[in-house]
């Protein structure tokens, strides 16, 4: 369908993560990266270690990232918890704002490791900053 060349995408089981990376090869994919964390996210986890596997030039790497890898502390996830619709509308419009706390480091953590997949930061730490910057600023919407 979109013959993407760069993907970040979550699975709900781990036993799906190199499945998705293998595919992604085949597909011929420049870089992807398939993620699943420690409590079981389909994404970039905030509470602990998120596993990865990253597509780069026909290979796959196996690792695990953490907050810590994108230059940020961890937050349990009750503390990034949706609720109610109004409160969830507060929440992104706080984000917006740029306001600080775990919410937007969330948020950062995840924009973050697209900004590397697509290759516009040579690391996670620089494009947590450079995602921080387009929330702060108003250029993320």
């Amino acid at each position: 369908p979109a013959r993407a060349t760069f993907y970040l995408t979550g699975v709900f089981h781990r036993k799906l993560g190199m499945l998705f990376a293998e595919s992604f090869v085949r597909l011929g994919v420049k870089r992807a990266m398939v993620v699943h964390s420690d409590e079981g996210l389909d994404e970039i986890s905030p509470a602990g270690n998120t596993h990865c596997w990253v597509v780069r030039d026909g290979e796959i790497e196996e690792k695990d990232i953490s907050p810590e890898s994108f230059g940020l502390p961890a937050y349990s996830l009750d503390l990034v918890m949706g609720g109610e619709p109004e409160e969830n509308m507060r929440t992104f419009r706080d984000l917006l704002k740029g306001k600080q706390g775990p919410c937007l480091d969330y948020v950062v953590m995840n924009a973050a490791a697209a900004l590397w997949v697509a290759g516009m930061a040579p690391d996670l730490k620089a494009a947590a900053v450079m995602a921080k910057k387009a929330i702060s600023s108003g250029r993320a919407h």
